[in-house]
Order: structure tokens, then sequence, then C-alpha cells
């Protein structure tokens, strides 16, 4: 931060105050996220990560083949109950 404050400012601009140079390097750290201050970032959801979008979809599908099988149990044991 003092590195910042003590840079000599770009042509036409002067150089940082301290509270622009504490805002610039708490912007770059997970500080402010980590002691609850700022929320974290959510990563979207566009289909960006295809590992991840093959996990869930492996888990989906899991899923939906766990429900095909007890609904099959439950039609059974109905059957046996009639």
């Amino acid at each position: 931060m003092e590195a910042l404050v003590a840079e000599p400012g770009v042509e036409g601009k002067e150089s940082k105050t301290p509270t622009e140079a504490v805002a610039q390097v708490l912007a770059s750290s997970k500080f402010l996220q980590n002691i609850g201050l700022v929320p974290a970032t959510k990563k979207s959801s566009n289909g960006s990560d295809p590992t991840r979008m093959a996990e869930l979809e492996a888990e989906l599908e899991s899923e939906k083949q766990n429900s095909l099988e007890v609904r099959a149990q439950l039609n059974a044991l109905k059957k046996k109950l009639v």
C-alpha cells in the first residue's frame, strides 16, 4: 500500500491517496470476504465449466434412475396389498 501511495502520478493525475491505495489492495484480496463484510462472488452457471456440467448431468441421471427404481418398488408393494 505504501508503494502505491509513493508511486508518482501518471501524466495529468495525482498520486493515489492512502484511502485509494487501501481500497485497491482490499479489492484485490479476499480479506473482506473472509471476515464477512463483502459477500463472496458467485460463479455464473453459463456452461463455462464443462466438467461441472458433466458432474451435474450425471448426478441428475442417477437421481432419475433411483426415482424410477423406487417407483417400481412402490408399485410392486401396491400390487401385493391389493
